[in-house]
């Protein structure tokens, strides 16, 4: 009994040993904030711990992870001792949903043409039988000419069902053998980007007892993006412009976000933030006697040039600050709630970026494939008015001057344009160079 007590304490120690030298844990996405360039993945994970130091392994991520935006928070009286990025080169990323279907289909594909093979080879093998038995009858004995009339006519008839049989077969081989290479051809487009190395986040974990631990970690990762599409829909020339701001959203990570919430936003992490120093002016002096007054310096305002004493100069300062003409402002977070007929998206906007927070949840392949987000539906008020130069143009054309889509925070991106309900051609935002009415 005490051996084999012994050999099961030992069989713990050992399985406890195990698990805290490296456990693979999966993780869950919990939210996606998209950039122009790039993305921010938050995840949750949850893992039991032994008394002392564990290692825990939050595999199957991205191979594209920016090690140095790793962020990793633990709750409970667990302490964080350490976190590392690494790349598995052993375990390929998961198969997506597209590549699970193709491989459905072409394994179905596949077992359709074996089946067909397998009729056409017995059919020819009842046709060689025919022979052989017909070449027997014939001349291993004496036929009357009415039975070998009869057989003729009997082996006429067999011979061309197999036959016909044979060509209906045959086609149909041809047509799954295509099918067949098509899907592979297609299977192996979609596992390109699938068939990659998976990362990993390594956290080693000190504990103080055993149980259950829970964490969130976050980071960012390239090969993703969105860029806006816009659709502008007037029915008459009395009523307002419609406006659908969507947003063509895509990445290529190699992750699976799947019926994930985004959120969208103008920001780009790999600008950095280290803010532009000036270098010293030095300014022409005037004459000796202004600079011995009170230091003279030359201002250019473009027809005129001043000369403005240092002390002139703090108390024009001082004016502008006053009248607010600095542009020393703080403005605080502005959020708003936008949509049509239900309330999908929340718009934040901040001194720094916008953000649309989508209520609706998306599935965002990991092939490359652009997925259209609704950010928006919106109204705008219009003038339309038709403008013509008869001597480039015999044409005609209606001008719609839309006005009122400033506080939209739309960014430079390609328009549908719809007029009467059908599609009339594209055109181009760009909210940079265009004035208070959007021609």
């Amino acid at each position: 009994m005490k051996r084999i007590l012994l050999s099961i304490i030992t069989c713990c120690l050992l399985a406890c040993a195990t698990y805290a030298e490296g456990t693979e844990i999966s993780s869950k996405i919990k939210d996606v904030t998209i950039y122009l360039r790039g993305a921010r993945v938050e995840r949750t994970a949850s893992a039991s711990l032994v008394s002392g130091n564990n290692e825990i392994v939050l595999e199957g991520l991205s191979n594209f992870i920016d090690e140095n935006s790793i962020e990793v928070r633990g709750q409970g009286s667990a302490t964080i001792l350490s976190v590392n990025y690494r790349i598995n080169y052993v375990k390929m990323q998961k198969e997506t949903e597209n590549a699970k279907r193709l491989k459905n289909s072409l394994d179905s594909a596949k077992l359709k043409l074996e089946y067909v093979n397998n009729e056409i080879s017995v059919l020819d093998q009842e046709s060689q039988l025919m022979h052989a038995n017909y070449k027997m009858g014939v001349n291993d004995k004496t036929q009357f000419a009415d039975d070998v009339e009869e057989w003729a006519q009997r082996f006429h008839k067999k011979e061309l069902e197999i036959k016909n049989a044979v060509t209906k077969l045959n086609i149909e081989q041809k047509e799954l053998a295509a099918l067949t290479q098509q899907l592979q051809n297609q299977m192996a487009e979609a596992n390109a980007s699938n068939k990659q190395p998976s990362g990993e986040i390594v956290v080693k974990v000190s504990s103080t007892s055993y149980g259950n631990a829970d964490f969130d970690f976050a980071y960012y990762v390239a090969n993703a993006g969105w860029t806006p599409l816009y659709s502008l829909r007037a029915q008459n020339t009395t009523d307002p412009v419609k406006l659908d701001y969507d947003a063509l959203v895509s990445q290529q990570t190699g992750e699976i976000w799947k019926d994930i919430k985004m959120s969208l936003s103008t920001g780009n992490p790999l600008l950095g933030g280290n803010k532009p120093e000036m270098s010293t002016w030095y300014l022409n002096v005037i004459d000796r006697e202004s600079y011995a007054k009170g230091k003279a310096y030359l201002w250019d305002f473009g027809d005129k040039t001043l000369a403005t004493t240092g002390a002139e100069m703090e108390n024009k300062d001082e004016e502008k600050r006053k009248a607010g003409d600095m542009n020393v402002v703080s403005r605080s977070t502005l959020v708003q709630t936008i949509g049509s007929s239900a309330d999908y998206t929340v718009m934040r906007q901040n001194q720094l970026n916008v953000s649309f927070d989508i209520s609706l949840r998306y599935t965002v392949a990991p092939d490359g494939t652009p997925q259209q987000v609704r950010i928006q539906q919106t109204s705008l008020p219009a003038i339309f008015e038709y403008a013509s130069a008869p001597k480039l143009d015999v044409d005609a054309f209606l001008l719609a001057k839309v006005t009122g889509w400033e506080d939209n925070n739309l960014l430079p991106g390609n328009a549908n344009l719809y007029f009467e309900g059908a599609y009339i051609g594209k055109s181009f935002i760009n909210p940079d160079v265009t004035n208070d009415t959007l021609n």
